[in-house]
């Protein structure tokens, strides 16, 4: 792929080529959108310094600029979306390098997080499902809990040391709002609002497939509200308008909906089927 530009210094065209590629899938643009407004949310590097920290080959000087790729104003303008691994133009792993930076540690997860596996995947079954729902509990140390563990809450009735109320408060609760109880306290301990996404779409996916729809309606109004929270500030509040509804209905409509043109469409859903059932012809 050759990318051009315009040199203002020179008044010529120049281009080159290896910066990445474009794809028909709007997911890998956004993805390595999220990842450029995560750097650019750290130190408030201009694009053109992390061009000449980052975005060019040890061939060229950096006071080379005129034959400087401009890596990152690529992925902001164009979507561009930098390879993988070591490729013939660079030799190295963009995202590795920024993420070896002690400013910008951390920002790799962004790009490698199992989010994007959600939503590029829009014919799950309930085995690829819970698969991904091992993975992120192996990657977060979380575990099921059968009804026997309710039992050991109320084996704990026993010790004295204990406050009983909150306890007996538990166990009065219907043992669909246990699970939603257990669900708030795992996504708590999760490192970021990202991970708490990406779990709770996960397990909606999956329960939805297993036909388990007490859970599912429970993980859905999760989902929604960590969708509206996830991109109201912060590093992800520039995608909004890409991001957000392709969260919606990959996560949530995928079914219906694979290729996202919602235009209030799921609102549309839900309140149809929120309707009452009543004979037609009732006064």
């Amino acid at each position: 792929m050759t990318l051009k530009y315009y040199h203002p210094p020179t008044g010529c065209e120049r281009s080159y080529s290896g910066m990445g590629r474009r794809h028909k899938d709007p997911i890998h643009r956004v993805r390595a959108l999220a990842w450029y407004y995560v750097v650019k949310s750290r130190g408030n590097w201009s694009d053109y310094k992390l061009n000449i920290t980052f975005g060019s080959p040890e061939a060229i000087k950096a006071s080379d600029h005129a034959a400087m790729p401009k890596v990152f104003d690529s992925i902001r303008k164009h979507g561009r979306v930098p390879e993988r691994g070591p490729n013939a133009r660079r030799g190295f792993d963009l995202y590795d390098l920024v993420d070896k930076h002690p400013e910008f540690h951390g920002t790799k997860s962004i790009y490698d997080s199992l989010f994007w596996d959600i939503l590029s995947d829009t014919s799950p079954t309930i085995i690829t499902a819970n698969q991904l729902v091992n993975r992120l509990f192996k990657l977060y140390g979380l575990t099921r809990a059968g009804v026997d563990y309710d039992e050991r809450v109320t084996d704990s009735l026993n010790l004295p040391s204990i406050d009983h109320d909150p306890i007996l408060e538990y166990l009065h609760l219907p043992a669909i709002d246990r699970y939603d109880y257990w669900l708030f306290k795992s996504l708590n301990n999760l490192p970021s609002d990202l991970d708490k996404l990406t779990l709770i779409g996960a397990l909606y996916r999956e329960a939805y497939l297993g036909s388990a729809l007490k859970e599912a309606v429970v993980l859905k109004d999760r989902l929604l509200d960590h969708i509206d929270r996830f991109f109201r500030d912060g590093w992800a509040k520039p995608l909004r308008a890409d991001l957000r509804p392709l969260t919606i209905a990959r996560m949530i409509y995928w079914m219906n909906v694979p290729n996202l043109e919602l235009d209030g469409w799921h609102g549309r859903v839900d309140e149809m089927l929120q309707r009452y059932i009543i004979l037609e012809d009732i006064t």
